[in-house]
């Protein structure tokens, strides 16, 4: 690539095989990208994986997006599970807030 474009290519720029074969480097396979942009396109292909709802027992495919939120969720002290939709997810939220609700009840109970 830098030989077709006469220049050495800049710290941020990455030669992509649009076909996806690494041995194919005709300059018609070829394509200059933003670093970030290259590795998250790598990252779905090599992270989007098919997993199962721990609500409803569905399988889903479970993208490389959502797994990096999970993720930092995780980090960050939150409970979370992995689930195929919005629903299962918000089933789930309102189990953990009703159990909460059941311990803060009962230790309230317990107090008088």
């Amino acid at each position: 690539m830098e030989e077709y474009l006469g220049r050495d290519l800049l710290p941020e720029e990455d030669v992509h095989h649009i076909n996806g074969d690494v041995t194919d480097n005709s300059i018609d396979n070829l394509k200059i990208i933003k670093h970030g942009e290259h590795q998250r396109q790598h990252a779905q292909v090599f992270f989007d994986t098919i997993e199962t709802c721990q609500v409803c027992g569905k399988e889903f495919l479970w993208t490389g997006e959502r797994q990096r939120g999970y993720f930092a969720d995780i980090r960050r002290g939150k409970q979370r599970i992995i689930s195929c939709s919005r629903e299962c997810s918000s089933f789930f939220g309102r189990m953990v807030q009703l159990n909460r609700y059941d311990i803060v009840s009962q230790i309230k109970g317990a107090i008088q």
